[in-house]
């Protein structure tokens, strides 16, 4: 009964929280760029790429039919061993404004960082190489800027998705770090961003850029976030219905080692919502699998487990349905009871391997 009697205080927290969250992302409205309005922001685009061969056909596209052109498009090669930098120098032959990047060093916050020493533009707008841009991106952001001069801009990504289950659990997954990164940063406490869709000024990147916590590989994104809310920059949330799209992973071991490159820089938070955010997640998917157990066992009743996993599939349910629904994703909120079930154990899994594991960036 101790176990269900800490979930109930949690859960309230929990639903609390994403309540306050719906209410404020539904207050804001969608972007909508003045088309009367001049516009002569300089945007750079960097993207870090390590074996991207099968990918950056579809991101160059994306660049090259955007409706507001970039200034510069710089890419950073880190060591890759396939025919990634073959396809980027072609490309550079045949845009002018591109420019290849051989790093030095390895990793892609690494990477990040060499890539941006060359940058001259204005606002700089990072996504990765697997991913592709709505033709009006690079308009909405520059657009954004003249509007509200940001420091930060953040916003979503939708994952591309085939059909396949294991494609669409992952897509459902993923919403649900996107979700909650909307709510978060329109209730003006973002915890979350994601590098495939960012983009900040060159000016806050040069305070920023040695406080991005070195010793971690991955989270150039989520402590730029951290540094900058800790400076109480301008952070804006883009509101928008056509995002960046990003692919899912082939592999269940893919998968698990992408989750826990993205778990393991929770450690290095200093962001104490963030951390408490962190903190609550793993301790309500902890006491769900403490409850499966306790049924095992016959401590006590499964309804309390049922109650349990009920509960919170209501209240995900409701916050993801409205995000997928105005995603144009509705086809996926089907899918999201049977992610319910392995919620609980992947967050365990991941936190563990975080903690305990090794993974790699490619």
């Amino acid at each position: 009964m101790v176990i269900f009697y800490i979930f109930v205080i949690l859960i309230t927290i929990y639903a609390t929280l994403i309540t306050i969250g719906i209410y404020n992302w539904i207050n804001t409205k969608t972007f909508t760029p003045n088309n009367n309005s001049k516009i002569d922001i300089k945007i750079a685009i960097v993207v870090c790429c390590k074996n991207e061969q099968d990918n950056l056909e579809q991101l160059i596209n994306s660049i090259e039919q955007q409706k507001y052109k970039a200034q510069e498009i710089i890419f950073a090669n880190d060591h890759s061993t396939d025919n990634t930098k073959n396809i980027l120098y072609k490309y550079a032959t045949i845009n002018k404004n591109v420019k290849i990047i051989d790093t030095l060093g390895y990793g892609k916050k690494n990477a990040l960082k060499e890539a941006i020493e060359f940058v001259k533009s204005d606002v700089i707008f990072c996504t990765d190489a697997d991913c592709t841009l709505p033709t009006n991106q690079l308009y909405n952001i520059a657009h954004c800027f003249n509007k509200y001069k940001f420091n930060l801009l953040i916003a979503a990504v939708n994952m591309e998705y085939d059909n396949t289950i294991f494609s669409k659990l992952q897509a459902v997954e993923f919403s649900s770090l996107i979700a909650a990164t909307a709510i978060s940063a329109t209730s003006k406490q973002p915890f979350l961003c994601n590098g495939a869709n960012l983009a900040f000024t060159k000016d806050i990147w040069k305070e920023a850029k040695n406080h991005l916590i070195d010793n971690q590989k991955s989270g150039d994104d989520i402590f730029l976030l951290q540094y900058l809310k800790s400076k109480k920059a301008n952070i804006v949330y883009l509101k928008t219905k056509n995002n960046v799209l990003t692919k899912s992973v082939p592999t269940i071991k893919q998968f698990f080692n992408q989750r826990i490159r993205w778990a393991s820089k929770t450690k290095s938070y200093y962001d104490k919502f963030s951390i408490f955010i962190a903190v609550l997640i793993f301790t309500i998917s902890l006491l769900m699998i403490l409850s499966i157990i306790a049924n095992i066992a016959l401590i006590y009743s499964v309804k309390y487990t049922l109650i349990i996993f009920f509960t919170k599939l209501i209240i995900d349910t409701i916050l993801l349905s409205i995000h997928l629904n105005y995603t144009n994703q509705r086809n996926l909120i089907k899918y999201i009871p049977i992610t319910a079930i392995f919620y609980p154990f992947y967050i365990i899994i991941t936190s563990i391997g975080a903690t305990i594991g090794n993974y790699k960036w490619k």
